[in-house]
């Protein structure tokens, strides 16, 4: 029954979305994310969901964002943009770092091939990966991507960070609803996991579709939306 009522979550929530992907760029969520790293707020970061993607398709969805830490006067900066096909299929990515000097990642994910492309202010390089099946994000300073919910009838064949650094092996479970602790109070909310290299992220959904919560045990992080989104 509860892997039902979570696939019905899910189906609404990419319903919704590619219903907005139909009348152009359509905002769909947008908010903040309070990164915690055991009892201290190290960081924030604030993201835009909208519909269609960067490079003029209509289809599809672009997520970007800004992280920076720690949320006041930041020392380090991310800047992110994310494209995804229809079914939730990252295909395209830009990370920008801002960390005293400036690093950029650009990342296509084909059918048949990542291509990674790596600008510092000493000169680029290129490498790539051979592909094959689905692709799970899971970086390790970003989160936002997060938002729109991963596609349950494509298991992942493997995970990249936005980095363009190859995760190994992807694993997605279906934990169904389930009542879950966000900050003081309890909420019945859609819980997924993602384990790549033995490392285990959940994620946790509201009725419509939206992140509410992340954990990474390993790290003892957990990053909440803002209670004011």
């Amino acid at each position: 029954m509860r892997h039902r009522l979570a696939s019905a979550i899910l189906t609404a929530a990419l319903s919704s979305l590619a219903a907005g992907a139909a009348v152009g760029q359509e905002t769909l969520d947008r908010g903040t994310l309070v990164i915690i790293q055991g009892d201290r707020v190290v960081g924030q970061e604030k993201f835009l969901l909208r519909s269609g993607r960067r490079s003029g398709s209509p289809d599809g969805f672009t997520l970007s964002s800004t992280v920076s830490y720690p949320a006041e006067r930041p020392l380090r900066t991310f800047t992110a943009v994310v494209e995804f096909l229809p079914d939730s299929q990252p295909v395209a990515s830009i990370l920008e770092l801002q960390n005293g000097g400036q690093e950029r990642v650009l990342m296509v994910l084909g059918p048949r091939r990542v291509t990674v492309r790596l600008k510092t202010a000493t000169g680029e390089s290129a490498r790539e990966y051979p592909a094959g099946g689905s692709v799970l994000l899971a970086d390790d300073s970003v989160f936002a991507y997060h938002t729109l919910p991963p596609n349950l009838s494509q298991p992942a064949a493997h995970g990249m960070t936005l980095r363009g650094t190859r995760r190994g092996g992807a694993e997605l479970t279906d934990h169904g609803t389930e009542p879950t602790e966000v900050g003081p109070d309890t909420r019945a909310l859609w819980h997924l996991s993602v384990t790549l290299g033995g490392v285990t992220r959940h994620l946790w959904y509201d009725d419509r579709g939206r992140l509410v919560k992340l954990s990474i045990p390993s790290r003892d992080l957990v990053v909440l939306r803002a209670e004011s989104d």
